[in-house]
């Protein structure tokens, strides 16, 4: 959140309309982080512009991401070096027509298509992350573009009947003596 809240910064010294909405609660090494963040935000002079909001319930995430032009995930491998896979937060609001502004971190890019969905950088690049959020917040049409073609390769590569099917034909390959690349153990 810090390298967010970093690029936000430059972004809204650009798009000065801009507004943050940081949801959600750090957990394990991130957790506590918060009275650092605030601290940030009001050195920077953001707090009208930055929204803490929490935790949330699954239910309320919809409305959040309704009332939102862009999704913003920009992770990090956490000090211990562990890593998520695809979060499903970035493919849920690709699946309601978000763009997607994320890192070059674990599955991320399996689901996000640079310069096609939303835009990748690489992790802790505040620079180039201030960019892409400027970029977005001063182009509407661009944000429609990427969250039409979000919405599409959501609904074309992880819908959740599709993704059964494959994974039963791979169990059915192991149980029946094959490998799933096909090659008899």
């Amino acid at each position: 959140m810090r390298d967010l809240i970093e690029a936000f910064a430059i972004a809204h010294s650009r798009v000065p309309e801009a507004r943050l909405h940081l949801a959600g609660t750090p957990i394990g090494p991130a957790k506590g982080t918060y009275v650092e963040l605030t601290r940030r935000i009001d050195e920077l002079s953001l707090g009208d512009a930055i929204r803490l909001s929490g935790w949330h319930r699954y239910e309320s995430l919809p409305n959040l991401y309704a009332a939102s032009d862009v999704f913003v995930l920009p992770s990090k491998r956490a000090s211990d070096g562990s890593k998520e896979g695809v979060p499903n937060v970035v493919l849920e609001a690709m699946a309601i027509g978000l763009p997607v502004v994320s890192t070059r971190h674990a599955g991320i890019p399996t689901a996000v298509a640079d310069g096609e969905t939303g835009v990748l950088v690489d992790e802790g690049d505040v620079t180039t992350l201030a960019a892409a959020l400027t970029a977005l917040a001063q182009d509407p049409n661009q944000r429609a573009l990427m969250g039409a073609a979000g919405r599409e390769r959501v609904e074309q590569s992880f819908d959740i009947r599709d993704q059964r099917k494959r994974l039963e034909a791979s169990y059915r390959q192991v149980l029946d003596g094959a490998s799933p690349s096909g090659s008899r153990r």
